[in-house]
């Protein structure tokens, strides 16, 4: 074979078709980097055998390392991807990553770069549950409680000094954690870097990061990241005699940047089966080679001169990177190079990457190779594997569960919890109401704020009911206008309101300040709508009953009831958020979406003359309501209900609500669960138990996606 000199002067090189001597060779073309690299690994799989050896040369390597490595792994040893097998992977992949991008490492540098005791909730829990810590080691059971409650909680941020001796009591481990961790982080004094060194490995040591001691057993790879740690604290102390005390913020910040630029590779030993930059596959000799990303803006790569260095010296000195002329001469020797260094070859690249269309590099166009079909090539990962090691066997599952007696007997009892959330979920889809209901199943995915919807909308209900335990009648909110004191009192029952939920808005004075003129503009619109009504007096406020519905004792809660002229009365329910099912039509439905105040009505004696829902929202405030014909509610403009149900009168239109509500209630207490959603569009997106029920999957639109095992 022929010789050269990369960093001499451009020569003629012989032909590249010529340069594969009948060597067999294929050029393979694929959708995008993922089918690419799961091509690969089964070619490499398929010609895997002793005293053989494998080269990939990758000249776009920090894009494919991932999923080559994921994919090579998942090919060439299946049994990884379980847990606890922890096993050296048949390959060597010549590119590092950053040390701070190891798990065991990226869990220190969480613990000693926050700014301070306020931590994201999605970072605590990471924290919590990492296995290098004991609370996702030792005490795990623990910390998922903790996880559960603090979910339902929904903050965004969790307050370390606001972790109470009474959450240390229930939960210990975190306790010790965030005791130590709390005392760490609120640290304001100058310190070199030198003695915080010192300071964070006393801290990791104290919260029980595994180090090199006989108590912790560590695999190669976490000791040979501990190891590396230990090199970068001693990079950091080395700062100490050309740099000021500086604030345990800044030399935190510091290591994670000492970290992030150390690369980290793991010792192996050589493997037959070795992945490459196109640098490093200089020299090497392999018996099958596959070169992949051979994308036009990929080989040659764009030119990267020296910033620092005149360019006209860099292309006088022919430097590396210095210009297009340099990097076309260089990929087109080492494409020689790879051809004459191996008995089979494959050139691969992707039509597109990140949706841009991508051509074939020109370098090999000369090859004169037709793009091939990739021939198929049985997977040995464990997924599919596991498909085709047996026949699918056909499975219907059953629309009812009957309760058992024991679940029979606690649902006519008082301690049952449902209540017209439970109908509404029936309505809406059976299998959510068994899901919720019965299974006790919970969505616990997590807010992106703090304060969003939910807790607005619980802001707003206990302001109106500070205001309406104070103010009481239509009369008196008049009074209040006419005298100028509408938004003193507004402001008084806002910050009652606020106190009483400090959990809410923990240590957010501006934003309190803000959330209160935003709720003080809100109420006073919507109480112009108030103030136009016919004269009413409100009677109840948070009224709370037990009903017994088909078989089910169920707990009520009525956010408001008016009485009007003649002692009728009207329900009235508060609704903050938007919803596209909000609308009085709803309300005749054979399976009503919004059953809540129809259920009400049943339930309450004397039986209600109209109910109505508040609309108290800042662009339309509104009234949605549906009253008795014979009662003047001319600024509620209730819905006519006649042509919607045949119901002559309000006394029919209730019976017809009691049987609609009896039906739902029925199906609940015999175990209907079927997968039936009343709008599969808007009650599949708002519910939480898709991956529970499935029923993507069984819907003949659906279509599956390779996932990224």
């Amino acid at each position: 074979p022929f010789q050269f000199d990369i960093h001499q002067p451009h020569t003629e090189l012989p032909p590249l078709q010529t340069s594969l001597n009948d060597k067999p060779a294929a050029l393979y073309r694929f959708e995008n980097e993922k089918e690419e690299s799961v091509a690969c690994a089964r070619w490499v799989r398929e010609r895997a055998r002793e005293g053989k050896t494998i080269g990939i040369v990758v000249p776009e390597m920090e894009r494919y390392r991932a999923l080559l490595h994921r994919e090579l792994l998942a090919e060439l040893a299946p049994g990884a991807v379980l847990p606890g097998r922890d096993r050296e992977p048949p390959f060597n992949i010549s590119l590092g990553t950053p040390l701070a991008s190891e798990p065991m490492i990226k869990t220190a540098l969480s613990l000693l770069t926050p700014g301070g005791p306020t931590i994201p909730l999605p970072l605590f829990l990471e924290i919590l549950k990492s296995p290098f810590l004991p609370t996702g080691r030792d005490s795990l059971a623990e910390t998922e409680h903790l996880e559960g409650d603090l979910i339902r909680n929904n903050p965004a941020a969790i307050h370390l000094d606001l972790f109470s001796p009474r959450d240390e009591e229930r939960y210990p481990a975190a306790g010790v954690l965030v005791r130590a961790w709390r005392q760490f982080l609120e640290t304001r004094e100058k310190k070199s870097p030198g003695e915080w060194a010192r300071q964070f490995t006393q801290l990791l040591d104290r919260l029980g990061w595994p180090t090199a001691k006989e108590e912790f057993t560590l695999n190669s790879r976490e000791y040979q990241a501990y190891e590396a740690w230990k090199k970068c604290l001693d990079d950091l102390a080395s700062l100490t005699s050309v740099t000021r005390e500086m604030f345990r913020k800044t030399s935190a910040d510091a290591l994670a940047h000492i970290t992030d630029e150390k690369t980290f590779q793991v010792k192996t030993r050589e493997q037959p089966i070795q992945v490459v930059g196109l640098l490093e596959s200089a020299g090497m000799a392999f018996d099958h080679l596959w070169v992949l990303s051979c994308q036009a803006d990929c080989l040659p790569p764009l030119p990267n001169p020296n910033p620092f260095l005149p360019r006209p010296l860099q292309k006088k000195a022919r430097i590396p990177h210095s210009s297009a002329q340099r990097e076309l001469e260089f990929s087109e020797k080492r494409i020689h190079a790879l051809v004459q260094s191996c008995t089979e070859i494959a050139f691969s690249y992707p039509a597109s990457i990140d949706g841009m269309e991508r051509n074939l590099s020109p370098l090999l166009r000369s090859l004169d190779l037709p793009e091939s079909l990739f021939p198929q090539v049985p997977s040995h990962r464990i997924k599919d594997r596991m498909a085709d090691s047996c026949p699918l066997e056909s499975w219907t599952d059953p629309i009812t569960l009957s309760p058992t007696e024991d679940e029979r007997r606690y649902f006519q009892s008082e301690q049952f919890r449902g209540g017209s959330g439970l109908l509404q979920s029936q309505s809406l889809c059976p299998f959510q109401a068994f899901a919720s209901h019965r299974l006790n199943a919970a969505d616990h995915s997590m807010e992106d704020i703090d304060f969003g919807a939910r807790e607005r909308g619980i802001l707003v209900h206990r302001a109106l009911e500070l205001f309406w335990d104070r103010i009481r009648s239509h009369e008196n909110l008049l009074a209040l206008k006419s005298d100028a004191r509408l938004d003193a009192t507004l402001r008084d029952v806002i910050r009652q309101a606020l106190a009483r939920y400090p959990s809410l808005l923990q240590k957010q004075p501006r934003f309190i300040a803000l959330e209160e003129d935003r709720l003080a503009t809100l109420l006073r619109n919507w109480l112009e709508r108030e103030s136009i009504r016919s004269p009413f007096k409100v009677k109840e406020k948070e009224l709370h009953l037990r009903w017994i519905i088909g078989g089910l004792n169920l707990s009520l809660r009525i956010d408001r009831i008016d009485g009007v002229e003649r002692d009728n009365l009207i329900l009235i329910d508060y609704k903050t958020g938007a919803s596209q099912s909000r609308s009085s039509s709803t309300w005749f439905e054979e399976r009503p979406r919004e059953p809540q105040l129809p259920l009400y009505a049943c339930a309450l004696t004397p039986t209600p003359s109209a109910i109505a829902f508040a609309q108290v929202k800042k662009d339309k405030p509104q009234w949605i309501a549906v009253a008795d014909p014979s009662l003047p509610l001319a600024e509620m403009n209730p819905r006519s209900f006649e042509k919607d149900t045949d119901c002559a009168t309000w006394g029919e239109l209730v019976e017809y609500w009691r049987t609609r509500l009896e039906a739902l209630a029925g199906q609940f207490r015999e175990g209907h669960l079927s997968i039936d959603p009343v709008d599969q569009d808007q009650t599949c997106r708002n519910c939480g138990f898709n991956t529970l029920c499935r029923i993507h999957e069984l819907s003949d639109q659906w279509n599956p996606v390779e996932d990224d095992l």
